[in-house]
């Protein structure tokens, strides 16, 4: 089967090299022949979404329940969130039995085991038949380098963005094996090409990337599958930088006296600069992306990849050319894109 590693990639760097100079005449080819099964989905089928308060999750589970026959279970850390508030209107207006909203917070071993047993309620009770899949797109980021960073930042990312997602899976894995379902994990193209002030972000996803993969192999012999969403830039659709000035001030505020003599300018100059550039890549919608497409074939594929780039091509090139190339040479092509299409000064 013919198959876009620039997209969808699951090969070795000579594989991964071929694929970019050879291209144009694969991705035609997969255009044209390639056609990947969709199982059908029923009611009585779940999916779990976490992290619906805002952004990817919210979207994940508006599109879930309106182009899809699945129960899909909601997960929020708040209440007050605008995810909550809009399906909460969704589900006044369309009472069906299928969109269920939960508080879960991730990081919370009673949360999760809460989950669980509600889970199994509805199973016992005919609710749903099983917990067709789990997808983990609960996540933060605080940007900035590791040396302002808090302590309390550089563990709230490993909490939640690992940690947490490792937690709950773990717990979910038994269902997901009954059901020969799939778990799709939410990670990034900063798994693998580091931009400044990312460090401790793209170490979690990328170790979310790892996990994936080997989380893959073990599961396969079940028939289950595991799916990482590596997402490119869309940061101006989500609330991701909402808290960007808090963390930022608490940045200063706990930095030593010799560290902020140390970075001086630079500092407000870096800041700066991101707020006023950061999504400069985004779509403007959605829509406008293959965010969905990509979403679907993660879900409905009878053999999903077990990688999926959410990216234009234009960057799905860079990400990929950039991975097989020595990491003294990645540095030096990102001092480039930064300063000349980014114009950020490092």
């Amino acid at each position: 089967m013919i198959e876009s590693v620039l997209h969808y990639t699951d090969a070795t760097p000579v594989r991964l090299l071929l694929a970019v100079l050879l291209l144009p005449l694969l991705y035609g080819i997969k255009r044209i022949f390639l056609k990947r099964a969709e199982r059908l989905s029923y009611p009585n089928e779940a999916i779990l979404i976490t992290g619906c308060d805002s952004g990817i999750g919210l979207e994940l589970a508006k599109y879930s329940y309106r182009y899809t026959r699945f129960t899909v279970i909601c997960g929020f850390l708040d209440t007050t969130s605008e995810g909550f508030q809009q399906l909460s209107d969704i589900r006044s207006t369309n009472d069906d039995g299928r969109l269920f909203l939960e508080v879960l917070d991730i990081t919370n071993d009673l949360h999760i085991r809460k989950m669980l047993e509600k889970i199994q309620v509805m199973t016992q009770s005919g609710k749903i038949r099983h917990l067709f899949s789990v997808i983990n797109n609960a996540g933060i980021l605080t940007y900035g380098e590791l040396d302002w960073l808090t302590c309390k930042q550089v563990q709230e990312q490993i909490n939640v963005n690992l940690v947490g997602t490792i937690q709950l899976t773990r717990s979910m894995v038994p269902l997901i094996i009954e059901s020969k379902g799939r778990i799709i994990n939410i990670s990034s193209v900063n798994d693998s090409t580091v931009f400044p002030g990312l460090s401790v972000y793209s170490a979690t996803k990328s170790a979310i990337s790892t996990f994936s993969r080997g989380l893959g192999y073990e599961l396969r012999k079940f028939g289950a599958h595991v799916v990482t969403i590596r997402l490119g830039d869309f940061a101006r659709l989500t609330n991701i930088m909402a808290n960007h000035s808090v963390n930022r001030d608490m940045m200063w505020q706990e930095m030593a006296s010799e560290k902020r003599d140390l970075y001086k300018d630079y500092f407000d100059q870096f800041n700066s600069h991101l707020m006023e550039n950061y999504g400069m890549t985004s779509p403007k919608n959605f829509n406008d992306s293959n965010f969905f497409k990509d979403f679907r074939l993660a879900l409905l594929s009878d053999e999903p990849p077990t990688t999926i780039t959410c990216a234009p091509l234009m960057f799905r090139i860079f990400y990929f050319v950039n991975e097989l190339l020595p990491v003294a040479c990645q540095y030096r092509l990102l001092d480039l894109m930064l300063h000349f299409a980014f114009r950020w000064k490092t």
